[in-house]
Formats: structure tokens, sequence, C-alpha cells
């Protein structure tokens, strides 16, 4: 036992800094249910590295999967890590470039003025048919 300490506290410790936590938005506009993984949270605030997974109720599956440095949002949690749909979570579904698509914008942190939150805008590309990001309008907000 005494040789395999070291690998068996390497495994734990390993596992313990790569945790994530997994949220999921079922009330998500457009046909679409959410699965957030973050790195950290606390009781009020997620943040951290991170993946968003868009999953269609009309195609039937996972739709497009979003990786990020710095996902951050508050904590509002339904029963079994369900998180509510708002308007200043996680995301936001809404026309930014006034191109009659929906769009999404991901929450990156609290950067705007006066600590307001900022986000990474990703613009519906119809030739593509999925989700494209926008270096102008992230830069923009």
């Amino acid at each position: 036992m005494a040789k395999w300490f070291p690998f068996l506290l390497y495994i734990t410790v390993s596992n313990a800094l790569w945790a994530q936590h997994t949220f999921l938005i079922t009330q998500a506009p457009h046909n679409y249910a959410v699965k957030v993984k973050v790195e950290k949270c606390t009781e009020s605030n997620c943040h951290g590295k991170g993946t968003i997974e868009l999953i269609s109720s009309v195609k039937k599956g996972v739709s497009q999967v979003f990786t990020s440095k710095n996902i951050d949002f508050d904590i509002v949690r339904g029963k079994n890590n369900v998180i509510k749909y708002d308007q200043q979570q996680v995301l936001k579904f809404d026309d930014f470039n006034f191109d009659n698509q929906i769009d999404l914008a991901i929450r990156n942190g609290n950067n705007g003025s006066y600590g307001a939150p900022t986000y990474d805008i990703y613009v519906f590309n119809s030739t593509k048919q999925r989700f494209v990001k926008s270096e102008e309008l992230t830069d923009l907000v």
C-alpha cells in the first residue's frame, strides 16, 4: 500500500483540482435546454473555465458546445442543480446584430462600467447553421 500511496494521492488531488460543477437550464428560450459546466462555485456565484452545451429540443441532441476561459454567473438555483434562465445569468438569447436571427451572449465576468456584466457574443450564421463568435460585438460590450 505504501508504494501506491503517492499515485493514489496524485489521482485524488488531480481529480479534485479538475472537478467541475454541472448545472442545467431547462427553461431557456428558442427550444433549447442548456448544460453549464464550470470550474469553481461558491454558495452564490460560479466562475472559471467551463463549457456550455446547447441542447436542441427540435434537433433532439447537443447542437453546439462553447468553451470559455471565464464563465461567470450568480446562482439562482432550483432543484437538482437546475438554474433559472434570467437576464443577468450565464447566457442571453437576442438579436444582437439586427439580422432577424437569434444570437447568443455568454457571460464572461463583471468587467463593464461599475461592475456590470460582460459577455462573449455569438451571432447565428445561417450558412453554417451555427453560432459564430463576433469579436466586434464582444469588444463593443
